[in-house]
């Protein structure tokens, strides 16, 4: 039997960004560039700090370069220093990277125009929503994405309806267990309005829109409702 272990992301940074190991984590990456895409128009009306927190290899740098978006502006809050290091190379076009919690950003109070968080259910929890808030401008948004909670119902063994861990398997062949929140869209509004913000959009992606891309075989599990793989989150600022 392989070791079970409560482990963190430092376990996991050196291949978490492999395909061949973790085409799950592939698919959710490609499924957050398409909520952002939606989403984020031109950042470069923005007047703020633009933040992503637990970039690990930051998505929102990628989609800023293409679109000619500077990264001056740009913080990128991790707390792996090793996930971090992957988003290395954006600090010489001038994105600050910073080892912090997300429960505890290095920005001060309400100066943050646009905070992302891709994949975000390590860290789903009241303390990341009301830190979000303490950094949020007024009118300021937040993009968050997380696994479907129809997926994680058929996928992971649960209690009290909470998915609360995601679970690799090693190339030493090490089981490795990681903090994993996900709710339904009723509990993730009430988790996220009860730190004073307010959800005005929700867009689910399906699978059908990862076109030319390996699919997960663990995407792939039976369940009685749609095939959604990932949710994605408009929230606001008041």
């Amino acid at each position: 039997m392989t070791e079970q272990i409560l482990g963190d992301y430092e376990e996991l940074a050196s291949e978490y960004y492999s395909s061949t190991r973790h085409p799950t984590c592939a698919n959710f990456r490609s499924a957050s560039a398409l909520v952002l895409d939606r989403w984020l128009g031109n950042i470069s009306r923005t007047s703020g700090w633009i933040c992503e927190v637990g970039p690990g290899k930051s998505l929102l740098a990628e989609l800023l370069t293409a679109a000619g978006e500077s990264l001056h502006r740009l913080i990128l809050a991790d707390s792996s220093p090793s996930m971090l290091r992957h988003s290395s190379r954006w600090a010489q076009d001038g994105a600050r990277l910073a080892v912090a919690d997300a429960g505890a950003l290095p920005v001060r109070s309400e100066r943050v125009a646009l905070l992302v968080a891709s994949v975000g259910d390590p860290y789903n929890q009241p303390s990341f929503w009301a830190e979000a808030r303490r950094v949020l401008k007024p009118r300021g948004a937040v993009v968050f994405t997380t696994p479907s909670y129809a997926w994680a119902s058929s996928f992971r063994p649960y209690s009290n309806g909470r998915k609360m861990a995601a679970e690799f398997e090693l190339a030493d062949g090490r089981h490795v267990s990681v903090p994993s929140f996900i709710y339904s869209e009723e509990q993730q509004a009430e988790l996220i309005a009860a730190q004073g913000l307010s959800v005005t959009e929700v867009y689910n992606v399906p699978i059908s829109a990862l076109r030319n891309q390996p699919i997960s075989p663990k995407l792939l599990v039976e369940r009685k409702e749609r095939p959604d793989v990932l949710t994605g989150y408009r929230v606001v600022k008041p």
